[in-house]
């Protein structure tokens, strides 16, 4: 089972943590155990930090790492068990999003007999995606996240139309990749966020020019 690597997730994975330990975690209820969602989960460094991380604190919960990538989904499944997290994490689904949120049935259907979700996570996926897939991402979070539920979005971003040197030229890198794909003004995703019960609740400044920010469902 062909376990990848990802240097910038394996950069990231901890300054992101700190984020989610320290500020959305205690948003979280705490009646119940967690259940959480991560879209676009890569190679799974951030789903076998993060689940390590929780089983630590919170013995009782449930991870559902996703990818559209099937090589990708191996590598996570191999990660989850090279760390024994096969009690708390669920066996990696594919998912890709439209503007009407998930395009994959099974998928959907898997999710659906979950119940509510406690956190989304996506990371670095809205810049690597067409806008519709940020769409989709918030339509899936106003539907399955139960109130007060969290969507945890991390990556570059342009607020009031620019960015730091970096960004704008990675910017135009995607674009020339993609031209659906694109560097994306943060008041345009709060904008979509808020039209399905979703209100920023913080940004927070982080490495390389990137941003996580937390949305709560009210």
């Amino acid at each position: 089972m062909a376990i990848l690597d990802s240097p910038s997730a394996q950069r990231n994975k901890e300054p992101i943590w700190n984020v989610l330990s320290e500020i959305v975690l205690p948003l979280l209820p705490k009646d119940e155990p967690l259940s959480i969602l991560e879209i676009a989960a890569g190679c799974g460094v951030h789903t076998e930090h993060f689940a390590s991380k929780l089983s630590e604190r919170e013995p009782s919960f449930q991870y559902y790492p996703t990818d559209l990538d099937p090589v990708s989904r191996v590598s996570i499944q191999g990660r989850i068990q090279q760390s024994k997290l096969v009690d708390n994490v669920n066996d990696p689904l594919s998912l890709t999003l439209d503007a009407n949120g998930i395009v994959e049935e099974e998928t959907a259907a898997a999710l659906d007999s979950h119940g509510d979700l406690d956190l989304i996570l996506c990371i670095n996926m809205i810049h690597i995606s067409p806008w519709e897939a940020t769409r989709g991402l918030m339509r899936l979070a106003g539907k399955k996240l139960r109130k007060g539920g969290v969507l945890f979005c991390y990556g570059p971003y342009k607020v009031r139309g620019t960015a730091v040197a970096s960004n704008l030229n990675f910017d135009q890198s995607l674009r020339s990749r993609n031209p659906d794909w694109g560097v994306r003004d943060l008041e345009a995703v709060i904008k979509e966020a808020k039209a399905y019960g979703l209100e920023i609740s913080d940004k927070i400044e982080m490495p390389a020019n990137n941003l996580s920010v937390i949305y709560v469902k009210t």
